[in-house]
C-alpha cells in the first residue's frame, strides 16, 4: 500500500518548493505543510520498512566499502540539520580504518545511523552529537553519542519496543509513532550484528552499532575527483508528472541537463539514437515497459551509463539481480535533495574515472565535495 501513494505525497508536497512566495505569512504556511508532508512520509516510510523487515524481504546486499569515501558525504549530508541549532556535529574514523575496503551491507549500515543520528538530534538541546568508527576484535563498531536529556534506567527496556518515544524535557518515555529503533534493532539483527546503549539522565547517551569486520583489501588505491563543472545530462524514465518536475527541479538547480522518458520503452529508443547521457535515473513500475525490463534491454546496447534504480516498491527476486550488477544502484522513493545529488555524483564520478581510464576499484566509488 505504501507504494502506492509515497510518490504521489513526495510530489505534491515538493510542487510547493516550485512557486515564489511573497509574504512571509505564506512562507510559514508553506512551511509547516511542507514539515507535515516530510513526517507523513517518514511515517508511512518507517510503516512500509517495517513491513517489508517483518515478512523477510529485505535481502543481505553487502558491497565492498571504503570508509573515507562513502562516509565522507555521508557524515556532510547529516550535518546539515546541525547548521541552524546550539548543538554540535562531530564524526571521525579511526586512522587505520582509512586504508581498507570493508564488505557489508552500507545502505542498512547508513539507515540505523541515521536513525540514531536524527533521535540523538532531536532529544539534544545543548551540547553536541559525535559520531565515531572503530575497529574491535573482528567487528567495526559505530557509535552516536549524545549530551542530551538521556534515558532513566525504568525505561531502557521499551527503548526498541515500537511504538514508543522518550518525552523531550523528562527522559521517559510516551506514546507515539516510535518506530525508528524499532528499525535499527531489526536491519541489526538482519546484518548478524548487534545494537545496545548506554545512557544518564541529564548527561546524554551512547548507542553502538557492532557488525562483522569483513575486510576486502587492505591497499585500496584511491582517486578523489570532484565535480565536473561540464554540464551533465540525466535521464529521468519517469511516468508521474508530479514527481517527474520535483526530480527535474532539483537537478536543474544544480546546473544539470534533464530529458525526460514516460516509460521504459521511450527511454530505450532515445538511447539507442542518442546515447549521451551521463546517467539514468530509472522508476520502476511504469506502464508499456517497466523499469526491471528497461534496464535489461539497455544493458544489451550499453554498460557504459550508470543507472539508479528509483523505487517505492519492495524489491522483487529480479529487481535485486539486476542490482547485483556493476554500476546500477537502488535509491528508495521518494528521496530528498540532498540523498538524490549524492548518489548522482558517485555515480557520474566513477563513470568520468572509467572513461578517463584512472578508475582502478571496480566496486568502490571514491568521491570527494569541499
Amino acid at each position: 500500500m505504501g507504494g502506492q501513494f509515497r510518490p504521489e505525497l513526495g510530489g505534491h508536497f515538493g510542487r510547493f518548493f516550485q512557486y515564489t512566495v511573497s509574504t512571509d505569512e505564506k512562507k510559514e504556511f508553506i512551511q509547516i505543510i511542507r514539515k507535515s508532508g516530510e513526517r507523513l512520509i517518514d511515517t508511512v516510510t518507517d510503516l512500509v520498512e517495517i513491513s517489508k523487515l517483518d515478512s523477510g524481504l529485505l535481502s543481505e546486499n553487502a558491497m565492498p566499502v571504503n570508509l573515507e569515501s562513502e562516509f565522507y558525504d555521508f557524515f556532510h549530508d547529516e550535518r546539515a540539520k546541525f547548521k541552524d541549532s546550539a548543538v554540535q556535529f562531530y564524526s571521525s574514523i579511526a586512522p587505520e580504518l582509512l586504508e581498507k575496503t570493508f564488505s557489508f551491507d552500507l545502505h542498512k549500515v547508513l539507515k540505523v545511523l541515521h536513525i540514531l543520528i536524527g533521535n540523538a538530534f532531536k532529544f539534544t538541546v545543548n551540547g553536541s552529537v559525535e559520531v565515531s568508527v572503530i575497529g574491535e576484535k573482528n567487528n567495526l563498531v559505530f557509535s552516536v553519542a549524545d549530551t542530551g536529556i538521556g534515558i532513566a534506567p525504568q525505561y531502557h527496556k521499551f527503548v526498541f519496543k515500537a511504538f514508543s518515544q522518550i518525552e523531550p524535557g523528562k527522559g521517559k518515555l510516551c506514546e507515539g509513532i516510535g518506530l525508528g529503533l524499532t528499525i535499527a534493532k531489526k536491519l541489526t539483527k538482519r546484518m548478524k550484528g548487534k545494537i545496545w546503549f548506554e545512557s544518564e539522565v541529564a548527561k546524554g547517551t551512547t548507542f553502538y552499532l557492532s557488525i562483522p569486520q569483513k575486510i576486502v583489501s587492505a591497499n585500496t588505491k584511491m582517486n578523489l575527483s570532484a565535480q565536473s563543472s561540464e554540464q551533465k545530462n540525466i535521464l529521468i524514465v519517469e511516468d508521474d508528472g508530479a514527481y517527474y518536475h520535483l526530480l527535474e527541479n532539483f537537478l536543474k538547480t544544480e546546473g544539470l541537463g534533464v530529458t525526460r522518458a514516460i516509460n521504459g520503452k521511450e527511454a530505450i529508443d532515445l538511447i539507442k539514437h542518442n546515447p549521451v547521457f551521463d546517467l539514468i535515473i530509472m522508476d520502476s513500475k511504469m506502464p508499456v515497459m517497466n523499469g526491471t525490463e528497461a534496464i535489461q534491454e539497455i544493458l544489451k546496447i550499453t554498460h557504459q551509463i550508470p543507472i539508479v534504480s528509483h523505487s517505492a516498491y519492495t524489491l522483487h527476486q529480479e529487481q535485486e539481480e539486476i542490482l547485483k550488477k556493476e554500476r546500477i544502484s537502488f535509491l528508495p522513493k521518494p528521496a530528498n535533495k540532498e540523498e538524490l545529488l549524492r548518489v548522482i555524483w558517485k555515480q557520474i564520478n566513477e563513470k568520468t574515472e572509467i572513461d578517463k581510464g584512472i578508475y582502478t576499484s571496480p566496486k568502490v566509488i571514491v568521491t570527494k565535495r569541499i
